[in-house]
């Protein structure tokens, strides 16, 4: 498709010296994939144990931690709290700042049923698991920068752009390899029309 337009494909070369792009190891995946909170069985099972530690630190009983951790489980899941996500969706952690308040609601609302109104048995705890969760979250995405600014686990991305601004958007990325992205090739479309629909199902 866009061999016969060999000028509009390139394939990007760093602007800055880097050492080549390393692969990630199963412990530093296993951390990116609890960062960006992935539906995976690893990240329920410590977000269960963080919300059932917190309501059993603040008086509840075992019943109300098991109802709890399951509303807490539950919402995440509907509410799109525990999602697969791109590398973009998930920087930093106010991402999932702004996505928590809702399966706490539910966890609130259980514990609620459960009997435990009262503000020790009921504040507490959410504020508790918000918090320690949310403070994991931030140790996991230091972990993850730290590995990309070492050029490990970025994924390859393909650039459209007009020729003079390619150069430019490579050096921003470069400059900011925390985003996960690197560059592995540009495309320029020569016009509005025919390449640029070529290249929307190339992105595809």
């Amino acid at each position: 498709m866009l061999v016969e337009n060999r000028e509009t494909l390139s394939i990007a070369t760093p602007l800055t010296a880097a050492p080549a792009d390393i692969r990630l190891s199963a412990s530093l995946r296993a951390v990116g994939t609890f960062h960006r909170a992935a539906p995976s069985p690893a990240v329920l099972l410590v977000d269960a144990g963080v919300v059932a530690a917190a309501v059993q630190a603040s008086g509840g009983s075992r019943a109300a931690a098991l109802a709890a951790t399951a509303a807490f489980l539950v919402v995440g899941a509907v509410s799109g709290l525990y999602a697969d996500r791109g590398v973009l969706e998930t920087q930093g952690v106010s991402w999932y700042a702004r996505a928590l308040p809702v399966p706490l609601l539910g966890v609130a609302a259980a514990l609620s049923l459960a009997g435990h109104g009262a503000p020790a048995k009921l504040i507490v705890p959410l504020v508790l698991a918000g918090v320690v969760l949310t403070l994991l979250r931030g140790a996991a995405w230091s972990v993850v920068a730290g590995s990309r600014r070492r050029r490990i686990g970025l994924e390859p991305a393909l650039l459209v752009a007009s020729a003079h601004r390619a150069a430019e958007v490579v050096r921003r990325i470069e400059a900011f390899p925390e985003s996960g992205v690197k560059v592995e090739a540009t495309y320029a479309p020569s016009n509005a029309n025919g390449d640029r629909s070529r290249a929307h199902r190339l992105l595809r």
